[in-house]
């Protein structure tokens, strides 16, 4: 007895495309529209454009997104960024909300290994952590997104 084995492409099938729009990609990752833009104008994944057509390759930016910015199943995030976290421990007395409110506005300007070496900075500058080492790990973190986008601007 013999087997029809169907093509996975042909007529009668329909392939999968290899490149998303802006929306359907954002569907796909299951955020908004304009996450998609910002990670697009962060060049935090790849995309290609077109006149006014933003083409994602979708398989290649999902595996950007998860390389490198995970969430684990309870929504919190691995990584450098909770490794920038658990290093802040004990800076101040605040709520850990209010680190995670800084860290994570950060986090969306900068990548991640940039966050974490702002954090070694800060560390290194003020060892005896409090206020001043947070105050001046935000300065390096301002620095180094201003950089960035002086430097993006430049290509």
């Amino acid at each position: 007895m013999q087997e029809n084995i169907a093509p996975d492409t042909g007529p009668g099938r329909k392939s999968e495309p290899e490149f998303d729009r802006k929306a359907r990609f954002a569907q796909r990752a299951s955020v908004s529209v304009h996450c998609v833009d910002n990670w697009i104008r962060d060049r935090r994944i790849p995309f290609l454009k077109i006149g006014r057509t933003v083409l994602i390759p979708w398989r290649e930016a999902l595996e950007t997104l998860s390389r490198n910015y995970r969430l684990n199943p309870r929504g919190e995030q691995e990584g450098p960024i909770k490794r920038a976290l658990q290093l802040m421990e004990g800076w101040l007395n605040l709520p850990e909300d209010d680190y995670n409110a800084a860290v994570s506005w950060f986090a969306k300007r900068m990548p991640p290994d940039e966050l974490l070496e702002a954090v070694l900075i800060a560390q290194a500058k003020r060892p005896e952590g409090g206020r001043r080492a947070f105050k001046y790990f935000c300065g390096v973190c301002h620095r180094k997104i201003e950089e960035r986008r002086i430097r993006l601007s430049w290509k």
